[in-house]
């Protein structure tokens, strides 16, 4: 009994060895071929999982979308699945020394994994095209499905049979070298110059992005996205092959070097704009201005605006904005919110506003506002707005993070203008084409300071922009004033402390939406005679708290110590976060698809600390809106509406670009969809109060 026992466990012993023996050299192969499996893989679960993603699809397949756009992801699709395989193919066709394979493992890897990598991304596209509904309805998705899916085919034929299929047109070749084959790299024989090309390719093409990004924005974010990983293959097979061989850990030392410059401050190309013609890789201008030079401090400018006659025009009454953070969603729905209200109450909304303090996008969205009705004299053109919102403003970003940016991260020196500068030229561009018909404007390239006066030097609503500084986590608070006062906020840093006054709007909206990944934190510096001292960098306003709140709350207490004490107060809040609760003393915007509390579950010491942290973000922003709605339910004569988004069948995604069908649903949330009529009852509200006398 004994024995027989000892011989089973043997035997699982031994299954157990090989099984291990087994993962160990899958694991080892699977090194060799890293770049691209992580990139098809990265692609794949994009693809899956990402709402931004599913949102691009439809956009390629849109009214708004280029001719070409669906056409050339498709050809990338094609180029990035025949370099992932090539490069697959390729790396498991040498011996490497000090690396002992067992031979099944490297066979079956080295014949099977590249057949995978070929044919993975085009089916996923395939299904998510046959998944994916266009705006306007009609069968064209149906057409890509199948485009895609005839691809994968073609491309597995072109992996398992092109041998047999050039044979059957008349050309025969000879069997290449097998997994694990050949010695060194001239073995590969003509094949080799192929790579060489492939490098010389890749580095052409960043150079492209880097002196010519206009270039790139034609071929649609999916392209671009597809481009880049093809790129990246690209670039890797050789550099792989040769480290492998010599034992030297690539990736690591580029990871390295890049943390060498960054630490060492040698290729911080992250800039804040400090002026319309600044660029992201230079030092300050000089001539800025951080005095007064005819800009009025916060008090003064309450003042003036209270005196011009808005205490008899708005009844008594300032009216307040605010508008959370959340990328081109909030954008596009803080201005579908201010074009209707501003439609609705006759231009009197905007007029009544004493100040609008944004978070991320909804900044964007309230600084397009401003400076639009600023440029037309009061005269919106809600589908111009609509318009530029729908601008494919991701494109300009991915091209420079898979080009120039990318390259500057290995480089020292500041070389590349960065990703952050392009997302501010492609607004900047998409302003003066939707939005104005006079050049000569400079639309959001306007100074800051500017926005809070009109061309006849009236006062327009003042706009508060917060970004958050990266050293101290304080809140930094752009505007267009020479001071916030001899006491700042609290817990705030005033921004002319930091910025001068030829701040242009869009290095000030792009301060306040500096999120991970997709925009870097942006340096600023300052010029003090011939010496240049870096302040600090700032970092996306919903670091510190989203919802913008707190500023109009400060701003609010400053009015009713100055000028504004005997009035009345109304905030308009903006959220567009389905899961942000209602907070309006009187409202009842409940949404019917509201989901309960999860359950509560632990997360174990490593994951709660972690957990903590990401969940104040969100903690600081309610606790700042009811603050808010505190103060405003004690005061019998105020008023506060929330404005806000219901989860429905359709998810709405962040991300800097946006979709008809997206478009669509927040219209019909905000005019009295199902579920979303209390946004037209606040309409109606609003604009009862702004029409009184």
């Amino acid at each position: 009994m004994v024995q027989r026992l000892e011989r089973r466990l043997q035997r699982l012993g031994l299954r157990i060895c090989r099984i291990w023996r087994w993962m160990v050299n899958a694991l080892d192969l699977l090194m060799l071929v890293r770049v691209p499996v992580l990139a098809v893989l990265i692609g794949v679960v994009m693809v899956l999982v990402v709402p931004q993603v599913h949102e691009l699809f439809e956009i390629s397949i849109s009214d708004d979308a280029g001719p070409f756009e669906p056409f050339w992801a498709w050809a990338f699709a094609a180029g990035f699945s025949v370099v992932a395989w090539y490069s697959a193919r390729t790396l498991f066709r040498f011996r490497y020394p000090k690396r002992h394979y067992d031979h099944r493992v490297k066979r079956r890897l080295g014949v099977w994994l590249p057949r995978v990598l070929i044919a993975a991304v085009p089916l996923t596209m395939g299904l998510i095209y046959f998944w994916t509904v266009p705006p306007g309805g009609g069968r064209v998705h149906l057409f890509w499905g199948v485009a895609y899916l005839l691809l994968a085919t073609a491309l597995i034929a072109l992996a398992m049979g092109r041998r047999k299929i050039l044979r059957k047109l008349g050309v025969t070749i000879e069997a290449g070298p097998q997994t694990g084959v050949l010695a060194g790299w001239r073995e590969l024989g003509r094949v080799r110059f192929v790579h060489y090309f492939a490098l010389v390719a890749g580095i052409a093409g960043g150079l492209i992005g880097a002196l010519f990004p206009e270039w790139l924005t034609g071929f649609g974010p999916l392209a671009l996205i597809l481009g880049g990983m093809a790129w990246l293959v690209m670039m890797s097979t050789v550099p792989i092959h040769l480290c492998t061989r010599h034992r030297v850990p690539l990736i690591t030392l580029v990871v390295l070097l890049g943390v060498l410059w960054t630490t060492l401050g040698l290729n911080d190309n992250h800039a804040v704009r400090l002026d319309a013609e600044h660029r992201s890789t230079q030092d300050p201008p000089r001539g800025l201005h951080y005095e007064a030079d005819g800009r009025p401090s916060l008090e003064a400018f309450m003042s003036h605006w209270w005196d011009d006659q808005r205490q008899a025009e708005c009844g008594d009454r300032a009216w307040f904005i605010s508008s959370e953070g959340g990328g081109i969603r909030a954008a596009m729905w803080t201005v579908l919110v201010l074009a209707e209200l501003d439609a609705a109450s006759d231009g009197r909304l905007w007029h009544c506003t004493l100040a609008a303090s944004g978070v991320s996008g909804g900044s964007l969205g309230l600084a397009t506002f401003a400076v639009h009705w600023r440029e037309s004299d009061g005269t919106i053109d809600t589908e111009a707005l609509v318009g530029f919102m729908q601008d494919d403003f991701l494109a300009p970003v991915l091209g420079s993070m898979f080009g120039a940016d990318l390259l500057q991260r290995v480089l020292p020196g500041r070389l590349f203008t960065d990703r952050g500068q392009a997302l501010e030229d492609a607004w900047v561009k998409g302003f003066g084409k939707r939005l104005t018909n006079d050049q000569t404007r400079p639309g959001l390239a306007m100074p800051l300071a500017q926005t809070a006066f009109g061309r006849d030097d009236r006062t327009l609503p003042a706009l508060l922009l917060n970004t958050t500084i990266v050293n101290d986590g304080r809140r930094l608070i752009q505007h267009p004033f020479s001071t916030l006062g001899e006491m700042p906020f609290p817990g705030s840093v005033d921004g002319a402390e930091w910025l001068p006054a030829e701040l242009p709007v869009f290095s000030a909206v792009h301060n306040s939406a500096r999120f991970t990944l997709v925009s870097p934190a942006g340096t600023v510096r300052r010029r003090n005679d011939n010496q240049v001292d870096v302040l600090g960098q700032v970092v996306d306003g919903g670091y510190f708290e989203n919802s913008a709140t707190t500023s109009v709350a400060h701003v609010i207490e400053r009015f009713r110590a100055g000028p504004g004490e005997d009035s009345d107060v109304s905030v308009i809040h903006i959220s567009n976060d389905p899961n942000v609760a209602p907070f309006a003393p009187d409202g009842n915007d409940q949404c019917p698809d509201l989901k309960p509390p999860e359950t509560i579950s632990t997360q174990g010491e490593l994951r709660a600390p972690a957990t903590a942290l990401l969940a104040t973000r969100d903690a600081r922003g309610q606790y700042a809106r009811e603050e808010l709605g505190e103060r405003i339910q004690a005061r019998a004569e105020d008023r506060l509406w929330h404005y806000r988004l219901c989860q429905r069948q359709r998810t709405i995604p962040l991300g800097w670009t946006i979709g008809e069908a997206t478009t669509a649903e927040m219209r019909e949330q905000l005019t009295g969809a199902e579920g979303a009529a209390d946004n037209a009852g606040t309409t109606r509200e609003a604009t009862r109060l702004l029409r009184e006398r």
